[in-house]
């Protein structure tokens, strides 16, 4: 009798985390207090996409995102890093996340998935093509903030890549000679920290997938990151920068228990208070 409970309760628990929750998108309404901006910058933050050539399900959720975010005044979009799974279905990829991100300016920071086979950073189960991976984004106007800065009108958006199975980063800023608030965008937050000469307002990051499958009283089975955290996802401080991590879209194994899927529309204001979408999970971070 035992037995046969335990079992249909791993059945239940299989068919929630595998055909329920997944599609369970959270939109959250994430507000940055920046004093001194002339206006407020939107943008859509996306982490951990992992597409294949058949990931109808996922685009679908992401072109929600993109009309949701568009509808409430985003003008471009970020993804965190390990867009995708398979260097050998990049093309095929590059035109379905085009396709669901237009008109937005699309940009991507390299996570795990997206470097190259020879990298010393690379990650040992997903020997990827990292060239060939940015050629055939870049095709399809998605532009790469690998070490790059990005100015969105008045904010830097600034991207630190994958650097492997360590804490923290050895990148400077790149950008104007003007000081502009920064916000630094990389798939992990192992790899979070301050920036030389910026003034870092947010980090944006993802990797940790909430911990994917959460049984009530139990750890999380996945954590990959160094690093002790305050949580495996939300608001906290990173190495002394305001951070946001993104608990992102799907994964390899696409089952997620107690850890929805999650896209971010980031507002950074030069004041506090109204204009989040209705429906939405409303934080707010103040200067």
């Amino acid at each position: 009798m035992l037995l046969s409970i335990l079992a249909a309760a791993a059945a239940a628990g299989a068919i929630y985390g595998l055909a329920i929750e997944p599609r369970r998108v959270e939109r959250t309404f994430l507000r940055i207090v920046v004093s001194g901006l002339p206006r407020s910058v939107r943008l859509l933050a996306v982490g951990d996409l992992h597409l294949r050539e058949g990931s109808r399900m996922t685009l679908q959720k992401l072109r929600e995102a993109a009309e949701w975010s568009i509808a409430h005044g985003a003008t471009a979009a970020v993804l965190l890093g390990d867009l995708i799974e398979r260097d050998d279905e990049v093309e095929a990829v590059a035109r379905g996340l085009a396709a669901s991100l237009a008109p937005l300016h699309a940009m991507y920071v390299s996570g795990n998935h997206e470097l190259d086979r020879s990298s010393r950073v690379h990650w040992p189960l997903k020997r990827n093509d990292g060239s060939l991976i940015r050629g055939a984004l870049a095709g399809q106007g998605i532009e790469c903030l690998d070490d790059r800065s990005v100015d969105l009108g008045g904010v830097l958006l600034h991207g630190i890549p994958w650097q492997g199975w360590r804490v923290g980063h050895d990148r400077s800023a790149v950008g104007p000679a003007r000081p502009l608030p920064t916000v630094l965008v990389t798939h992990s937050p192992d790899h979070v920290g301050p920036l030389d000469g910026a003034e870092v307002v947010l980090a944006l990051c993802g990797h940790t997938h909430g911990g994917q499958i959460r049984i009530p009283g139990l750890a999380a089975w996945w954590t990959p990151v160094i690093r002790r955290l305050d949580a495996l996802a939300g608001p906290q401080v990173v190495a002394g920068v305001r951070t946001y991590v993104t608990r992102g879209l799907s994964a390899t194994f696409p089952i997620r228990i107690a850890a929805r899927p999650e896209v971010v529309l980031v507002d950074l204001a030069p004041r506090s208070g109204g204009g989040a979408p209705p429906g939405a999970t409303v934080l707010e971070i103040p200067s």
